[in-house]
C-alpha cells in the first residue's frame, strides 16, 4: 500500500509540475520583458534619426532604418537577450544530469565512471571550441545576408519614392533587372547562411550520437559482464541524448 500510494502522488506530482509549466509558458509573455526591450531600442533608434541634422540624414540609407527597426532590434532581443534563459536552463540541465552520473552509481552499489561523466563533459566543451572556430565565418555570412536584405529593401523604397521618374525617362526595365539581381544576391548569402547554421546545429547532434553510439557497445560489454546495471545503462543512453 505504502508503494501504491507513493506512485499516486509521484503521478500527481508529474502532473502539478507539467501544469504549473504550462502556467508559466503561458503568462510569460504577459511579463513584457521582451516587448519592453524592443521598445527601448527602436524607440532609441528613431530618437537618435529624429535628431540628426539634415545633412545626416540624407547620408542614412533609409533601408538601414527599416532594417534597424523592424528586424535587427527584435533580432537582437529574441535570439540575443531572451536565449540567456535557455542558456541558463541547459546549464542547469548539465548540472543535474553531472549530479545523476555522480550520486546515483553508489546508491546502486556501484562507483562513479568516467563512461557516465565524459559525454556529459565533452559534448558542452567540444561543442563549445567548435563554435568559437565557427564564430567568426559565422558573422561574416550572416552580415553578408543582413547587408544584401537592407540593400534590396533600400533599392524598393528608392523605387517606389522615384517612381514617377523612373516611369517618365522608360527606365521600368532597368529597374527590375536590378531588383532580380539585388534578390539573387540576397538569396545566395541566405543560402550559404542556412547551410552554415544547419551544420553547426548537425555538429551537436553528431557528438550526441558518436557518443551513445560508442556507448551502447562499452555499456553493452559492462552490462553483459554485470559490471553495470541494465538500468542505469538505459538511463544513461538517455542522459546522453538530454546533454546534446
Amino acid at each position: 500500500q505504502d508503494r501504491l500510494g507513493s506512485l499516486y502522488l509521484a503521478m500527481a506530482f508529474l502532473l502539478i509540475l507539467f501544469g504549473a509549466q504550462h502556467w508559466f509558458h503561458y503568462i510569460t509573455p504577459t511579463w513584457r520583458v521582451a516587448g519592453l526591450s524592443r521598445r527601448v531600442l527602436q524607440h532609441g533608434v528613431l530618437s537618435a534619426f529624429l535628431v540628426y541634422n539634415e545633412e545626416s540624414r540624407n547620408h542614412v540609407d533609409n533601408g538601414q532604418i527599416v532594417m534597424a527597426m523592424v528586424y535587427d532590434v527584435p533580432n537582437l532581443v529574441m535570439n540575443g537577450y531572451m536565449h540567456l534563459v535557455n542558456l541558463m536552463n541547459s546549464a542547469g540541465k548539465l548540472l543535474i544530469i553531472l549530479a545523476f552520473q555522480i550520486f546515483v552509481p553508489p546508491l546502486m552499489g556501484k562507483r562513479p565512471t568516467l563512461l557516465g561523466l565524459g559525454p556529459a563533459l565533452l559534448i558542452p566543451g567540444i561543442t563549445y571550441i567548435f563554435l568559437t572556430f565557427r564564430a567568426q565565418s559565422q558573422t561574416k555570412n550572416l552580415r553578408d545576408a543582413e547587408n544584401k536584405e537592407s540593400e534590396l529593401i533600400s533599392h524598393v523604397t528608392e523605387t517606389v519614392r522615384t517612381f514617377r521618374l523612373i516611369s517618365d525617362f522608360g527606365k521600368s526595365s532597368s529597374v527590375l533587372e536590378k531588383f532580380l539581381e539585388k534578390i539573387g544576391a540576397y538569396n545566395a548569402t541566405m543560402i550559404a547562411s542556412l547551410q552554415m547554421g544547419g551544420n553547426n546545429a548537425k555538429f551537436v547532434e553528431w557528438l550526441t550520437m558518436l557518443s551513445i553510439s560508442l556507448y551502447t557497445i562499452w555499456g553493452g560489454v559492462e552490462v553483459i559482464n554485470k559490471e553495470l546495471e541494465l538500468a542505469l545503462y538505459v538511463t544513461n543512453i538517455g542522459v546522453f541524448n538530454a546533454a546534446g
